[in-house]
């Protein structure tokens, strides 16, 4: 073997290629190293089959035309077929080849490229998991070259502008989609902003992005049926592997329907707001650290404070430690539990201590989580002092009473006794609280109004029954006081006219009056002074003086 001879043969062995010598019979006659550490085969299992066989079955036709083409004297070019490897999988290889029509033998050479097949089905299926999401977001997205002409324009865009990408793709920047006098406006304020002139034009979109991070702004754009409508505009620069700018992708997003809802939601807010601040109740907003989210117009004016200045302010910032302490504690029980509290608070206005009943409550996320602490507290100063007051006048009226000399009654609007004390019980020999009447007169109120009908001076007891005149030597009370007589109570006289049991009612009572009245002139003694409680409509009481047994005068006086 010359040295030629050895140099092409050291070549043939080192080669990382897949070089063959193939014959017209379709058997390979010579095979170099890298076959068996590509496919995994000795070099004799690969000699020993026709070539044919290991080709993937999806790749035999093709092959078998190639071949066919070979053995008539044609060259093969990047020719690409799947070969089986010992362990069962396929390798991609890519053929040149050249025949030898006189001795009928082909000249090979394959390289695996299977690695390259694989990134290009990877890199595909990226391309077209990008392409569906580029065109199924609602997104409008746009990729231009540096100097501005659109190169990319997704379903959305078209679906946002009116425009197929056939009309832009390589004609025309993005500047068409815009206002022109809104383009100046940017421009001057980027201009006023980066310290360096911005040109009006599609320099205007991209000179902050040229500068590092995506820009974003507001937006208007402009359809191509001439209509407006508000975008969200992001833009960002593209680089190669070295950093250096290959083009600009702008991401656009309808604002319109985002523009309403806040529209509504602030119309909600004003409403609410004009709300809490017309309402004289204190209403407040607190996170769980307790700082200040939201007062209304009544806590500004209570303490002072406008709703800027509650910014980031919680209780011990406005209050005294130990009322922001109570606070605290209180909105602490309610953040544990979870549960709306009532709760009475004590809060200084100007130094001077205000009682409040506070309804504090949790608020709650969308998940159920308790995220802030509401408040609505009443100011109830007035009430408790009115309370103490009463109170206190109720306390010195129930002193006055039972140490005065003085019967006093009180009554109701039907005449029935309520009260009576200390006085009044000694002298009329009656325990207070109880009931001395008949059984057949108690809770029997007479069909007349008490103050119209005539009373019986000394009889506390008679409830206005319709009974007939008692009869002479009846009983009488141990104070000397006649009753009225159980029999007939309530019932009618068929014989008698109409009307007869009432006159002759208020006759009874007139003569008792009478007689009273002349044994309180023979016994001199003091008068009794009856209170009549109010009527539930609001009509004034009256005060009346009846004379008691022993009275020596008798007067009568409305107030």
């Amino acid at each position: 073997m010359n040295s030629d001879e050895a140099d092409l043969k050291s070549f043939f062995d080192h080669s990382l290629d897949l070089m063959c010598i193939a014959g017209f019979d379709g058997y390979f006659k010579r095979l170099n190293p890298a076959w068996e550490r590509t496919l995994g085969y000795t070099t004799e299992e690969l000699m020993a089959q026709p070539y044919r066989a290991f080709v993937h079955p999806d790749d035999f036709a093709r092959t078998e035309v190639e071949a066919s083409r070979i053995n008539t004297g044609s060259n093969t070019i990047a020719f690409e077929n799947r070969y089986r490897c010992k362990d069962g999988t396929y390798r991609w290889l890519e053929w040149r080849a050249q025949p030898d029509m006189e001795r009928q033998i082909i000249f090979a050479a394959a390289r695996d490229t299977t690695r390259f097949k694989q990134l290009e089905d990877e890199l595909r299926a990226k391309s077209a998991l990008q392409r569906a999401m580029l065109d199924g977001a609602n997104l409008a997205i746009i990729s231009c070259r540096t100097d501005g002409i659109i190169q990319g324009f997704n379903v959305g865009a078209e679906q946002l502008l009116g425009y197929k990408a056939a009309e832009v793709i390589g004609k025309t920047s993005p500047s068409i989609f815009h206002d022109p006098q809104e383009i100046a406006r940017r421009a001057a304020a980027l201009t006023q902003e980066l310290g360096f002139p911005v040109e009006v034009g599609f320099h205007t979109f991209v000179a902050k992005a040229l500068l590092g991070p995506p820009d974003e702004n507001e937006w208007t754009y402009l359809r191509k049926d001439g209509s407006r409508l508000p975008v969200m505009l992001t833009v960002t620069i593209m680089r190669d592997d070295a950093g250096q700018p290959t083009g600009f992708l702008g991401i656009a997003s309808d604002l319109t329907a985002k523009r309403k809802a806040d529209r509504t939601q602030h119309e909600l807010e004003a409403r609410l707001q004009a709300i809490l601040d017309n309402t004289t109740a204190v209403v407040f907003l607190k996170d769980r650290d307790g700082v200040y989210q939201m007062v209304n117009r009544r806590f500004e004016e209570l303490f002072h404070l406008t709703k800027e200045q509650m910014a980031g302010k919680n209780d011990y910032d406005i209050f005294p430690p130990e009322f922001a302490r109570a606070f605290r504690d209180n909105d602490a029980k309610v953040l544990a539990t979870g549960q709306a509290m009532v709760l009475e608070e004590i809060a200084p206005h100007a130094s001077v201590a205000h009682t409040y009943v506070s309804v504090k409550f949790p608020v709650l996320d969308s998940d159920g989580q308790v995220i802030a602490l509401g408040g609505i507290a009443t100011d109830i100063t007035d009430r408790k002092q009115a309370e103490m007051e009463l109170r206190d006048r109720e306390a010195r009226l129930s002193s006055i009473l039972e140490t005065a000399v003085e019967a006093i009654v009180t009554m109701d609007d039907k005449g029935l006794i309520q009260s009576i004390n200390p006085a009044a019980a000694q002298i009329f020999g009656y325990q207070r609280g109880a009931d001395h009447r008949p059984q057949h007169q108690r809770h029997r109120p007479c069909s007349q109004p008490a103050l119209s009908r005539p009373h019986r001076p000394g009889c506390l007891q008679c409830d206005g029954c319709r009974s007939p005149r008692p009869e002479p030597g009846a009983p009488r009370s141990p104070q000397g006081r006649q009753h009225c007589p159980p029999h007939h109570v309530g019932k009618r006289d068929p014989h008698r006219k109409p009307g007869h049991l009432h006159r002759h009612h208020a006759r009874h009572h007139e003569a008792q009056a009478v007689r009273g009245r002349s044994a309180a002139l023979e016994s001199g003694a003091g008068a009794v002074r009856l209170h009549r409680l109010p009527r539930s409509s609001g009509a004034p009481p009256h005060d009346h003086q009846l004379p008691a047994a022993s009275g020596t005068q008798v007067q009568e006086r409305s107030q």
